[in-house]
């Protein structure tokens, strides 16, 4: 954030109680502005003082997490010293786009979903949420804090949110929600392990929590940057292995008899995988499967598949596959439809035709960020052109 600041022309005084020195603290009534950057854990009732005692205006309105409210920040700022800092984060946000845009981002994030475990710090559920979400494109499915103002944000971009939540609590949700990745402390790792969850990254307060240094922030856009690498490579990287394991081999030749409800079975845990790995998974699973059913002298049963997907498949998973088994032995199986598309702008026939290539889940998705790029540009219609731009602008 120092960095930040210098970077448009602004001197820090000092940095409160972090690492600051008596000399700084003398100094720090001759500031023009006072920034919390913790507005939910500290800060904002020595600011209210300050403005009291030696008429200092402070701003407390951001959690600089991310590329968004980092700039909003700045922007804030840099208007109350009227500075023009539209240059700065022109360029700033440019290598945030470079970082999104690129392929392994996209693919990586748009499928994952989050815990987050940062009661300890308020501010970084508020601004950690903000950003997975509106940034990333991720599913908050659980999110812990301290404090009811804390809550009230988090719920803006999470559909689960404990206040001051006991361990058994937590354990309950992460196995209900089966999160992707889990963000907390010590505590949490050890929690997030015996319950067999391999995706972690620690966030919690710096310095008492786990070593860290300048280079590592979570705020700023230095700080966006870090989390984006940090969670995509942790994300990536567990799933990839997780999921390949020893199974190098060709995909299966169809040799082996499937029962119809294995198939149906094998085809919806597909889409419930991350495009990243789903071929490697699938591969997996299909072979195994086939190699227990030539052992037992029988068919891919349903019951096969089930016993080689509890074997196979990360942790994180598993709840969301047992859904699909329960449902089949009971017989309930409910047709799946898909939702109707809504278009707001006419499209060319050709246009529609490439939805078919984007999976269902996401083709509402496709048509209104399409069809905002299509009226961003200034195109009465949608062709197969701008849609072929608009992949393009995502990294596809």
């Amino acid at each position: 954030l120092k960095r930040m600041l210098t970077a448009i022309g602004i001197t820090v005084n000092a940095v409160l109680a972090a690492d600051c020195t008596v000399s700084e603290i003398e100094k720090a009534p001759r500031a023009q502005l006072n920034v919390c950057v913790y507005p939910y854990d500290c800060g904002e009732g020595l600011a209210r003082t300050m403005q009291e005692r030696f008429g200092i205006p402070y701003f407390s309105d951001h959690v600089p997490i991310g590329f968004r409210e980092s700039a909003a920040l700045i922007e804030q700022i840099a208007g109350f010293f009227n500075i023009d800092a539209k240059a700065y984060l022109a360029d700033e946000i440019k290598t945030g786009l470079d970082i999104f845009t690129s392929l392994l981002v996209s693919n990586t994030f748009f499928e994952s979903s989050v815990a987050l475990s940062t009661d300890n710090c308020d501010s970084y559920s508020v601004g950690l949420s903000s950003f997975l979400a509106r940034e990333l494109g991720m599913d908050v499915c659980l999110a812990s804090v301290s404090t009811e103002k804390a809550a009230g944000k988090v719920e803006e971009t999470c559909s689960r949110v404990l206040l001051n939540p006991s361990t058994d609590e937590k354990k309950n949700l992460l196995l209900d929600r089966s999160p992707t990745i889990i963000l907390g402390n010590y505590y949490d790792l050890k929690l997030s392990t015996d319950l067999g969850f391999k995706n972690f990254l620690f966030a919690d307060i710096p310095l008492i929590g786990y070593i860290f240094s300048e280079t590592t922030p979570f705020m700023g856009f230095m700080g966006a940057k870090h989390l984006t690498q940090s969670i995509g490579n942790e994300i990536y990287t567990k799933i990839f292995i997780e999921t390949k394991g020893e199974m190098e081999g060709v995909i299966s030749s169809g040799e082996v008899e499937w029962d119809l409800d294995a198939e149906r079975a094998l085809g919806k845990i597909a889409q419930l995988l991350p495009h990243f790995v789903r071929s490697i998974a699938i591969k997996k699973l299909h072979q195994v499967a086939d190699e227990i059913a030539v052992e037992r002298s029988t068919s891919v049963t349903l019951a096969i598949l089930r016993e080689v997907a509890d074997k196979y498949t990360p942790t994180r998973f598993k709840a969301k596959f047992s859904t699909i088994f329960t449902d089949m032995d009971g017989g309930i199986e409910q047709p799946e439809t898909e939702p109707e598309l809504v278009f707001q702008m006419e499209w060319e026939q050709a246009a529609r035709e490439m939805l078919d290539m984007v999976p269902a889940e996401f083709r509402s998705q496709a048509v209104s960020g399409t069809e905002e790029y299509a009226r961003k540009h200034n195109h009465q219609r949608v062709s197969a052109q701008v849609v072929e731009e608009y992949r393009k602008e995502l990294g596809f």
